[in-house]
């Protein structure tokens, strides 16, 4: 593979990008945990964070182009510093080894033009499914329509906030599954050749409610409860009074990631060139108090790295065993 390289010399620059040097892109969709939201914290500081760098000889760049606000968490502004797509985001994060990272392995290994992997990361904090439509659109206005047939993988990551809504009654489920469909809608209208999509489901939030995640140790002698009480994320999945209520929440979570699933499902037959592919791997995987940031509600430093870890390997096309090409879409 030849990589971009330039040099200057008597005030000329010459390059040795070959003629035939192809641009890939990487497009994810996504709330605070696609935008890394707090994921350079950690619960507590104790044992050493294993942190990833790509070789030197990577070239990736970025299209950090957010969509217009909300960029708000749960209604409340706050600074994009609080995000941290570069470096932390399962995504597009270098120091988790995100899914963009491992793609760029994969395709360095396989497409003997590669010159670059662009990253469309367009997550927004405190989104919810509804943003879903329009951070395709954003995504998609990004690349020259001349490369959209190189785009390699979309990932999309949605539904949690969704899910801290009212628990009763909840109406939510329609808007999920039409913000699926217009999404679809978006990316099929532009993509004409058969592209990887894969979706995640939401996690287990309801699991956060565990006393071992409650008595988690935190920072300053405080516990994971008392963070909660002053960092009151998603009120109607913590602010449990009963039993029934607490099966409320995880059933809340169990039917969004079943819409979630059928829309896909009905999604593949409508749309060909989406290769569509549901994960439930997020949903399935124990969270601990380790896993979470400093506010104990969102991935952190050990949580972002899983997420990408769990969701690569999920992933069907980019596996070491077998090469994958695109092929043209076929239309009924």
């Amino acid at each position: 593979m030849t990589l971009q390289l330039s040099m200057i010399l008597s005030g000329l620059v010459f390059s040795s990008v070959p003629s035939n040097a192809e641009t890939f892109h990487y497009i994810a969709l996504g709330d605070s945990i696609t935008a890394g939201f707090l994921g350079y914290t950690q619960v507590r500081r104790d044992d050493p964070i294993q942190t990833f760098s790509l070789n030197q000889k990577s070239k990736l760049t970025d299209g950090f182009e957010e969509p217009p606000p909300p960029h708000s968490l749960l209604g409340l502004r706050y600074a994009r510093i609080l995000e941290s797509k570069k470096r932390w985001s399962y995504a597009s994060g270098r120091n988790s080894y995100g899914v963009s990272s491992r793609l760029f392995d994969w395709l360095s290994d396989h497409e003997q033009n590669l010159s670059l992997l662009r990253i469309h990361n367009m997550a927004e904090s405190g989104a919810l499914s509804n943003r879903m439509p329009a951070q395709a659109r954003k995504a998609m206005s990004q690349i020259p329509r001349r490369e959209r047939s190189k785009i390699k993988l979309i990932t999309i990551f949605f539904g949690s906030n969704d899910a801290c809504e009212a628990l009763d009654p909840f109406t939510g489920l329609d808007v999920i599954q039409s913000s699926f469909r217009r999404t679809f809608d978006e990316l099929a209208t532009q993509i004409t050749v058969k592209t990887p999509v894969l979706v995640s489901s939401i996690p287990n939030i309801p699991m956060l409610n565990e006393s071992s995640v409650l008595n988690h140790r935190a920072f300053l002698g405080m516990s994971c409860r008392d963070i909660r009480r002053i960092v009151n994320f998603c009120k109607p999945m913590f602010n449990i009074s009963s039993a029934n209520e607490q099966a409320q929440a995880y059933e809340r979570v169990q039917q969004i990631n079943a819409t979630i699933e059928t829309e896909i499902l009905s999604a593949r037959k409508k749309y060909p060139q989406l290769d569509l592919v549901y994960s439930r791997s997020v949903y399935d995987y124990p969270i601990t108090g380790g896993f979470l940031a400093a506010d104990c509600f969102h991935p952190g430093k050990r949580g972002q790295p899983k997420i990408a870890e769990i969701l690569w390997a999920d992933q069907p096309w980019y596996k070491n065993q077998t090469d994958w090409t695109p092929a043209l879409a076929t239309y009924p």
